[in-house]
């Protein structure tokens, strides 16, 4: 009997930490925006599609739209029109790249265009869907 409970401890344990190492692998290798918009796709797409529809009201600003209350507690803070694209802006220290997760209703050929010496990362989401992360 002290056997089979060994052995199933041990399974436990095994397969509890292969878990671990997955789920470590995949959130130290994929960006904080891409992984946050895999879990909340959902939200990024309507509010895209309030921004391309124009129920999203605009900020007194004038610097974009108003954020979400729940995009806005995952560190967006702008939601902006770019050269036709959707740009949901993060949080960034004053020397920090800037991150943004980018929607273009005509797929990556719509992307706008950046200065390559200014752009540090960028990845394709899907069709869609694109994170930069610029000066």
């Amino acid at each position: 009997m002290l056997r089979w409970v060994r052995f199933v401890f041990v399974a436990a344990v095994a397969a509890s930490l292969s878990f671990g190492f997955w789920r470590l692998g995949y959130s130290v290798g994929t960006p904080y925006p891409i992984r946050l918009f895999n879990d909340h796709r959902r939200l990024f797409v309507e509010t895209a599609a309030h921004v391309e529809d124009g129920t999203l009201p605009e900020r007194g600003d004038n610097q974009g739209y108003q954020v979400p209350q729940a995009l806005w507690e995952m560190g967006i803070r702008y939601i902006r029109r770019d050269e036709g694209c959707v740009a949901f802006v993060f949080a960034t220290g004053p020397i920090c790249p800037t991150d943004r997760i980018l929607f273009s209703p005509h797929g990556h050929r719509g992307l706008p265009r950046y200065d390559l010496t200014c752009l540090f990362a960028s990845a394709y989401i899907d069709e869609n869907w694109h994170f930069i992360q610029t000066e």
